[in-house]
């Protein structure tokens, strides 16, 4: 199951970045964030209000809710911001793939701040990763 709703998941990412190259032809990019970002916050509250769990904060503690800002900050302003901007210069294939290769960076902060070890297997998906790039961007001579 848990492979299914990944699967899922993938497809809703791939289509999104499709709707949205051909919504943003004439749009704001602040627009489309400001959008995007409403219709995210409003759907999470209603699902939870139906759900009956409004009371979530309650078990946050004020470090945890610091770095629950810091992420959101960093996901869903800037790198959507980022993300939208780079789908309209560069089109949704190849913004997507980059911004699909996040992995590499949050495993070289891991190692970087947090002083975690890559094992082999690490090393050989970021590289992986970034010859796909490289390879996306490659153009065919001949």
């Amino acid at each position: 199951m848990p492979v299914f709703l990944s699967l899922i998941c993938a497809m809703a990412w791939g289509g999104q970045a499709l709707f949205l190259k051909a919504s943003m032809a004439k749009a704001d990019i602040r627009h489309v964030v400001f959008l995007t970002l409403l219709i995210n916050c409003l759907t999470v509250f209603l699902w939870m209000a139906f759900s009956g769990r409004l009371t979530f904060f309650k078990g946050v503690d004020d470090p945890s809710f610091i770095h629950f800002m810091i992420a959101g900050a960093f996901n869903y302003f800037l790198g959507r911001w980022l993300y939208y901007d780079s789908i309209r210069m560069i089109g949704p294939t190849k913004a997507t793939a980059i911004s699909s290769s996040y992995p590499v960076a949050s495993l070289l902060f891991a190692f970087l701040l947090l002083e975690e070890r890559l094992s082999m297997k690490r090393y050989l998906g970021i590289g992986l990763t970034l010859l796909g790039m490289y390879l996306l961007f490659v153009r065919r001579r001949g």
